[in-house]
């Protein structure tokens, strides 16, 4: 069979797709002040191009089954690919962060004067971060060779069966079975063994080569990372979106702005003759001020502080409400994501509870449901929908990088924030999310080993040899990571549906905190306000306060 060239163009488009993906988020999340630094440029190149074969390396499994037996070397893509996502993410991100927080812009003459460097290369820092990454380097090869010569040995589990040979019906159908026949029982109700099939069951041990451990020894680790990232992100994901929806700031309406500020233009009026009232009385030097004028002078300092406050909260809305006009279409499509979401995040709980957890399957599930779409709709149905399942796995652990990140209780390590993350955290994530890569790809070749079926690159390298190694097969074969990810994920989802955020609705909001004389100056900006300064003020001096005049001799 031949190239299949609508696979290799899909292929590529998919890849700039998640590149343009990957260049978005870092333009999402970055700080402004990365753009002033001159050491930002390559760095950022590195960061997209570790994003992108991540995204890249989970989409591998859906494109391996689409090349089914075509002349695409699937195992040499896969090993190149995570080979290369091993050096980006052991030896030349850690190089790079140690060359970025060593790399030293400001340069000071002997006059004092401070100046940026022109040049975007920084000897020392370069000096500085090779022998820090080779260090590192160095140590993680020797850990490494010692631990494949030692535990590189796989144990695979092989049942065989000997028997004489039977004859079979004229149509030829044999049953498929891994046990022998039974025939019938004896006196006692035993079974009986009429075939004459013996069965025998025997582990082969064969040694694994070293980059086949590698992998092992990555996607291992990266477990770890899936299970708090992947796990947060399964349902708060979807259910971050719709909260997205709920939260939405709900804005004045136009018609109701027209009331409150003829209100208030009605309340400054009248404020206002009762100033100029007040003043005129306590302008007379025949007046004595007595107790009756201080309480309500009182009174007057009062409706004068509210009517501001007022006015102030007014105005904030106004500018609020205006904002955020134009994004009830991002709230939609952000609440209709959220549902989709919630569905395949109950749809991939059901496929693991009765395809992957258990020792014997209930049902193969979305396996049956991509073959019979292969089949009976379309050729790349069953593949689409794979490598969508396989896409929403990184999309989760990109979103529990975002909510949790590296949280050390009291504070946190590189947390991704939006609009202030610097390249420092850039390229410590990029390096977990890399990592956690081999993880998620074992993890969705575990998800469809039935429709990818047994003869697959994905199934070969991480079922066949991944996960018959010593130590780690205790690991995989109990499901102990997955049942750990499962247990993130619903206390997460708990948690979110227990512990909801409060919805933004201006109307009630205004009202609540004018009924309560409050000013809402404090949340300008968590709901998007600008502070600006041409607020009216809204205090009164104690000079403004009347003094009993003197009389006149």
């Amino acid at each position: 069979m031949g190239v299949n060239y609508f696979l290799v163009v899909t292929a590529v488009l998919v890849t700039a797709v998640i590149t343009f993906l990957a260049w978005y988020f870092v333009r999402l999340f970055k700080h402004p002040t990365t753009e002033e630094g001159n050491s930002a440029i390559w760095t950022h190149i590195l960061v997209v191009f570790s994003l992108t074969l991540t995204g890249c390396s989970v989409l591998l499994p859906s494109m391996d089954q689409a090349n089914g037996d075509g002349d695409i070397p699937m195992e040499d893509i896969w090993f190149a690919l995570f080979c290369t996502q091993a050096v980006i993410s052991c030896v030349v991100i850690p190089w790079a962060i140690f060359y970025y927080e060593n790399f030293n812009e400001i340069n000071v003459d002997s006059k004092g004067e401070i100046s940026i460097k022109s040049r975007a290369c920084d000897c020392k820092a370069a000096r500085t971060a090779t022998c820090f990454t080779g260090v590192a380097v160095v140590v993680t090869l020797i850990l490494l060779f010692m631990m494949w010569a030692y535990a590189g040995e796989m144990e695979i589990p092989v049942d065989s069966y000997s028997g004489h040979l039977k004859d079979y019906g004229t149509d030829g159908v044999m049953t498929q079975s891994n046990e022998c026949p039974t025939g019938s029982t004896d006196s006692n109700g035993n079974a009986v063994n009429s075939y004459e099939c013996y069965p025998d069951h025997t582990t082969l041990n064969l040694q694994t080569t070293f980059a086949v451990y590698v992998i092992a020894f990555f996607s291992f680790f990266g477990w770890f990372v899936l299970i708090i990232f992947g796990g947060i992100g399964f349902f708060g994901l979807p259910f971050g979106l719709i909260n997205s929806w709920r939260t939405r700031i709900k804005g004045l309406s136009p018609k109701h702005r027209e009331e409150l500020r003829l209100k208030y233009g009605h309340m400054a009026q009248d404020v206002h003759h009762i100033a100029r009232c007040m003043h005129a009385k306590f302008e007379s030097p025949n007046y004595s001020y007595g107790k009756i004028d201080k309480e309500n002078f009182a009174k007057f300092k009062l409706a004068y502080t509210t009517l501001a406050n007022n006015v102030n909260n007014y105005t904030m809305m106004c500018e609020v409400s205006e904002q955020n006009e134009g994004e009830a279409c991002k709230h939609c499509m952000g609440l209709l994501a959220g549902i989709l979401g919630t569905i395949v995040s109950l749809i991939w709980v059901a496929h693991i509870g009765v395809y992957m957890l258990p020792d014997k399957p209930l049902s193969t599930m979305l396996n049956q449901g991509l073959i019979y779409l292969d089949e009976n709709v379309w050729g790349f149905f069953g593949v689409t929908l794979y490598a969508i399942f396989s896409f929403y796995i990184v999309l989760c652990i990109i979103q529990g990088n975002v909510d949790f990140g590296l949280n050390c209780i009291c504070f946190k390590l590189h947390p991704l924030q939006l609009g202030e993350t610097l390249m420092a955290s850039f390229l410590f994530n990029a390096m977990i999310l890399g990592i956690t890569s081999f993880s998620t790809v074992q993890f969705v070749s575990q998800a469809f080993q039935g429709y990818a079926g047994s003869d697959s690159s994905s199934t070969v390298l991480f079922h066949v040899s991944a996960r018959n190694l010593k130590f780690f097969t205790y690991f995989f074969k109990n499901n102990v990571f997955i049942y750990c990810l499962l247990a993130v994920a619903f206390l997460n989802g708990l948690r979110m549906m227990c512990f909801r955020p409060k919805k933004n609705n201006l109307k009630d909001m205004l009202r609540d905190y004018n009924m309560g004389g409050k000013d809402l100056t404090g949340r300008a900006e968590t709901l998007g306000a600008k502070q600006t300064d041409d607020k009216i003020s809204i205090k009164v001096d104690g000079d403004m306060q009347p003094l009993t005049p003197k009389r006149k001799k």
